[in-house]
């Protein structure tokens, strides 16, 4: 359940803060500041770049459990880190439900080059 609960409160929090983000400073806001200011810009092309890595993890991940991705994609192209910490939730509950349904061991969280984490 702790693998559920964490990636859910942070999209839960990030999510309200991000529509209140929107709401006060509108959808574009961020290009103003990354236009404005070189440490906003640095800030934008980080996050780019690793939703854009976190993408490809996502993709292949998502053929392994044989997960839908093209929602979390789109989510991820506007909503940026949302869409991951979307995929996650989504992740974490059918593993959860698969080992109720099947009683085998939960699937790892983390997992990547070298890194595998039960």
């Amino acid at each position: 359940m702790k693998k559920i609960l964490v990636p859910l409160v942070a999209l839960c929090a990030f999510s309200a803060f991000s529509l209140w983000v929107v709401a006060t400073e509108g959808y574009f806001g961020f290009l103003t500041l990354a236009r404005d200011e070189p440490w906003g810009l640095q800030v934008l092309l980080d996050v780019a770049i690793a939703c854009f890595l976190y993408a490809i993890w996502m993709v292949r991940d998502a053929r392994e459990r044989k997960l839908p991705v093209a929602p979390y994609l789109v989510m991820m192209l506007f909503g940026g880190s949302l869409g991951a910490l979307a995929y996650l939730v989504h992740r974490g509950v059918r593993a959860v439900a698969e080992k109720k349904t099947t009683g085998a061991p939960e699937t790892p969280v983390v997992s990547g080059p070298g890194l595998v984490r039960p």
